[in-house]
Protein backbone atom coordinates (compact mmCIF):
# COMPACT_ATOMS: atom_id res chain seq x y z
CA UNK A 1 0.00 0.00 0.00
CA UNK A 2 1.18 3.51 -0.89
CA UNK A 3 0.18 6.24 1.60
CA UNK A 4 -0.35 9.82 0.44
CA UNK A 5 -0.80 12.66 2.96
CA UNK A 6 -3.35 15.44 2.35
CA UNK A 7 -4.07 18.56 4.45
CA UNK A 8 -7.33 20.33 3.64
CA UNK A 9 -6.67 23.98 2.70
CA UNK A 10 -10.27 24.87 3.57
CA UNK A 11 -13.37 23.22 5.01
CA UNK A 12 -15.54 21.19 2.64
CA UNK A 13 -16.10 17.82 1.02
CA UNK A 14 -13.20 16.34 -0.93
CA UNK A 15 -13.11 13.51 -3.47
CA UNK A 16 -10.10 11.17 -3.65
CA UNK A 17 -9.86 8.99 -6.74
CA UNK A 18 -7.33 7.42 -9.08
CA UNK A 19 -7.15 7.39 -12.86
CA UNK A 20 -5.48 4.56 -14.73
CA UNK A 21 -6.06 1.25 -16.49
CA UNK A 22 -5.60 -0.93 -13.39
CA UNK A 23 -8.25 -1.89 -10.84
CA UNK A 24 -7.51 0.09 -7.65
CA UNK A 25 -8.92 0.16 -4.16
CA UNK A 26 -8.52 3.00 -1.70
CA UNK A 27 -8.37 3.29 2.06
CA UNK A 28 -8.76 6.55 3.97
CA UNK A 29 -7.01 7.10 7.31
CA UNK A 30 -7.18 9.96 9.81
CA UNK A 31 -4.15 11.91 11.06
CA UNK A 32 -3.32 9.06 13.46
CA UNK A 33 -3.59 6.58 10.57
CA UNK A 34 -6.74 4.99 11.90
CA UNK A 35 -9.05 3.55 9.24
CA UNK A 36 -12.02 5.83 8.41
CA UNK A 37 -13.08 4.83 4.88
CA UNK A 38 -12.72 2.37 2.02
CA UNK A 39 -13.82 2.07 -1.61
CA UNK A 40 -13.30 -0.24 -4.57
CA UNK A 41 -14.55 0.54 -8.11
CA UNK A 42 -16.49 3.67 -7.10
CA UNK A 43 -14.73 5.71 -9.77
CA UNK A 44 -14.28 5.24 -13.51
CA UNK A 45 -12.68 2.15 -15.11
CA UNK A 46 -12.53 0.19 -11.82
CA UNK A 47 -10.70 2.97 -9.97
CA UNK A 48 -11.69 3.81 -6.41
CA UNK A 49 -13.41 7.04 -5.35
CA UNK A 50 -13.83 8.24 -1.75
CA UNK A 51 -15.71 11.34 -0.56
CA UNK A 52 -14.89 12.81 2.84
CA UNK A 53 -15.93 16.04 4.57
CA UNK A 54 -13.03 17.82 6.26
CA UNK A 55 -12.38 20.86 8.40
CA UNK A 56 -9.77 23.43 7.42
CA UNK A 57 -6.28 22.13 8.26
CA UNK A 58 -7.45 18.55 8.87
CA UNK A 59 -4.99 15.83 7.79
CA UNK A 60 -5.84 12.49 6.20
CA UNK A 61 -3.83 9.74 4.53
CA UNK A 62 -4.99 8.00 1.37
CA UNK A 63 -3.86 4.43 0.89
CA UNK A 64 -3.63 3.41 -2.78
CA UNK A 65 -3.72 -0.31 -3.52
CA UNK A 66 -4.19 -2.59 -6.52
CA UNK A 67 -7.07 -5.02 -6.28
CA UNK A 68 -4.88 -7.73 -7.76
CA UNK A 69 -1.84 -8.74 -5.75
CA UNK A 70 0.00 -9.31 -9.05
CA UNK A 71 -0.54 -5.81 -10.50
CA UNK A 72 2.11 -3.10 -10.47
CA UNK A 73 2.57 0.28 -12.09
CA UNK A 74 2.01 3.99 -11.57
CA UNK A 75 -1.38 5.53 -10.80
CA UNK A 76 -2.51 9.16 -10.66
CA UNK A 77 -4.21 10.21 -7.42
CA UNK A 78 -6.70 13.04 -7.97
CA UNK A 79 -8.03 15.22 -5.16
CA UNK A 80 -10.85 17.68 -5.80
CA UNK A 81 -13.21 19.71 -3.67
CA UNK A 82 -16.96 19.58 -4.24
CA UNK A 83 -18.17 23.14 -4.74
CA UNK A 84 -21.86 23.73 -4.03
CA UNK A 85 -23.93 26.77 -4.83
CA UNK A 86 -24.27 29.10 -1.84
CA UNK A 87 -27.47 29.64 0.08
CA UNK A 88 -29.54 32.75 -0.55
CA UNK A 89 -28.66 35.96 1.32
CA UNK A 90 -31.25 38.00 3.21
CA UNK A 91 -31.75 41.68 2.47
CA UNK A 92 -31.27 43.32 5.89
CA UNK A 93 -31.75 47.00 5.12
CA UNK A 94 -32.56 49.34 2.29
CA UNK A 95 -33.23 53.06 2.06
CA UNK A 96 -33.35 55.70 -0.62
CA UNK A 97 -30.32 57.99 -0.38
CA UNK A 98 -31.62 60.45 -2.98
CA UNK A 99 -34.44 60.76 -5.50
CA UNK A 100 -32.40 58.61 -7.91
CA UNK A 101 -30.52 56.12 -5.71
CA UNK A 102 -31.05 53.50 -3.05
CA UNK A 103 -28.61 51.65 -0.78
CA UNK A 104 -29.16 47.94 -0.15
CA UNK A 105 -27.43 45.84 2.54
CA UNK A 106 -27.69 42.04 2.88
CA UNK A 107 -26.48 39.16 5.06
CA UNK A 108 -23.16 37.38 4.56
CA UNK A 109 -23.16 33.87 3.07
CA UNK A 110 -20.10 31.80 4.01
CA UNK A 111 -19.86 29.92 0.70
CA UNK A 112 -20.14 33.06 -1.42
CA UNK A 113 -17.25 34.77 -3.21
CA UNK A 114 -19.43 37.52 -4.70
CA UNK A 115 -23.00 38.80 -4.74
CA UNK A 116 -25.29 39.80 -7.61
CA UNK A 117 -27.82 42.61 -7.15
CA UNK A 118 -30.78 42.59 -9.54
CA UNK A 119 -33.16 45.53 -9.90
CA UNK A 120 -35.88 46.71 -12.25
CA UNK A 121 -39.37 48.15 -12.57
CA UNK A 122 -40.93 44.79 -13.49
CA UNK A 123 -41.53 42.02 -10.94
CA UNK A 124 -39.40 39.56 -12.91
CA UNK A 125 -35.76 38.87 -12.14
CA UNK A 126 -35.26 37.71 -15.73
CA UNK A 127 -35.95 41.26 -16.95
CA UNK A 128 -33.83 42.98 -14.30
CA UNK A 129 -30.52 44.78 -14.66
CA UNK A 130 -27.77 43.37 -12.46
CA UNK A 131 -24.32 44.06 -11.06
CA UNK A 132 -21.76 41.81 -9.31
CA UNK A 133 -20.12 43.09 -6.13
CA UNK A 134 -17.64 41.54 -3.62
CA UNK A 135 -19.10 43.26 -0.53
CA UNK A 136 -22.35 43.17 1.48
CA UNK A 137 -23.88 46.43 0.27
CA UNK A 138 -24.47 48.34 -2.92
CA UNK A 139 -25.93 51.71 -3.89
CA UNK A 140 -28.06 51.58 -7.02
CA UNK A 141 -27.86 54.86 -8.93
CA UNK A 142 -29.62 56.30 -11.96
CA UNK A 143 -33.13 55.45 -10.79
CA UNK A 144 -36.28 57.38 -11.64
CA UNK A 145 -38.17 59.24 -8.93
CA UNK A 146 -41.75 58.28 -8.02
CA UNK A 147 -41.10 54.82 -9.49
CA UNK A 148 -41.51 51.38 -7.97
CA UNK A 149 -38.43 49.13 -8.14
CA UNK A 150 -38.03 45.44 -7.38
CA UNK A 151 -34.72 44.34 -5.84
CA UNK A 152 -33.23 40.86 -5.48
CA UNK A 153 -29.82 39.69 -4.20
CA UNK A 154 -28.14 36.36 -4.97
CA UNK A 155 -24.91 34.88 -3.62
CA UNK A 156 -22.42 33.36 -6.05
CA UNK A 157 -19.30 31.23 -6.28
CA UNK A 158 -17.63 29.10 -8.95
CA UNK A 159 -20.56 26.65 -8.85
CA UNK A 160 -23.05 29.37 -9.78
CA UNK A 161 -25.65 31.62 -8.19
CA UNK A 162 -27.95 30.90 -5.28
CA UNK A 163 -31.69 31.30 -5.37
CA UNK A 164 -33.13 34.66 -4.42
CA UNK A 165 -35.72 35.40 -1.77
CA UNK A 166 -38.89 37.28 -2.68
CA UNK A 167 -38.05 40.73 -4.11
CA UNK A 168 -38.04 43.82 -1.97
CA UNK A 169 -40.37 46.49 -3.39
CA UNK A 170 -39.11 50.06 -3.07
CA UNK A 171 -40.68 53.32 -4.20
CA UNK A 172 -38.16 56.05 -5.02
CA UNK A 173 -39.50 59.37 -3.61
CA UNK A 174 -39.16 62.74 -5.29
CA UNK A 175 -37.67 64.79 -2.44
CA UNK A 176 -34.69 64.23 -0.16
CA UNK A 177 -34.39 65.34 3.46
CA UNK A 178 -31.23 64.83 5.54
CA UNK A 179 -32.05 62.86 8.66
CA UNK A 180 -29.42 62.34 11.39
CA UNK A 181 -26.16 60.87 10.10
CA UNK A 182 -27.83 59.18 7.11
CA UNK A 183 -29.56 60.63 4.10
CA UNK A 184 -33.02 59.12 3.69
CA UNK A 185 -35.19 60.32 0.83
CA UNK A 186 -38.67 61.47 1.88
CA UNK A 187 -41.47 62.34 -0.52
CA UNK A 188 -43.68 65.32 0.35
CA UNK A 189 -47.02 64.23 1.77
CA UNK A 190 -46.05 60.54 1.97
CA UNK A 191 -44.12 58.08 4.12
CA UNK A 192 -40.69 56.57 3.38
CA UNK A 193 -40.24 53.02 4.69
CA UNK A 194 -36.77 51.80 5.68
CA UNK A 195 -36.34 48.10 6.46
CA UNK A 196 -34.10 46.88 9.28
CA UNK A 197 -33.39 43.31 10.42
CA UNK A 198 -31.68 43.03 13.83
CA UNK A 199 -28.25 41.38 13.46
CA UNK A 200 -28.41 40.29 17.13
CA UNK A 201 -30.77 40.37 20.10
CA UNK A 202 -30.98 43.63 22.00
CA UNK A 203 -32.70 47.00 22.27
CA UNK A 204 -32.30 49.32 19.30
CA UNK A 205 -33.00 53.06 19.07
CA UNK A 206 -34.43 54.56 15.89
CA UNK A 207 -34.24 58.33 15.69
CA UNK A 208 -34.02 61.17 13.18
Amino acid sequence: ETLCKFVAPSAGTYVFTTTGSNDTKGVLYDSSKHWIGYNDDGGEDENFSIEYTMTSGETVYIGVNYYSSYASGTETLNISKIIKKPSAPVILYYAATSSSSIKVTWSQVDEATYYTVFYGTIASINSAAYVNVPVLHYTINGLTENTTYYIWVKAGNEAGLSDAAFPEVVIIPSEEVTLGNNNVAVAAGSETLCKFVAPSAGTYVFTT
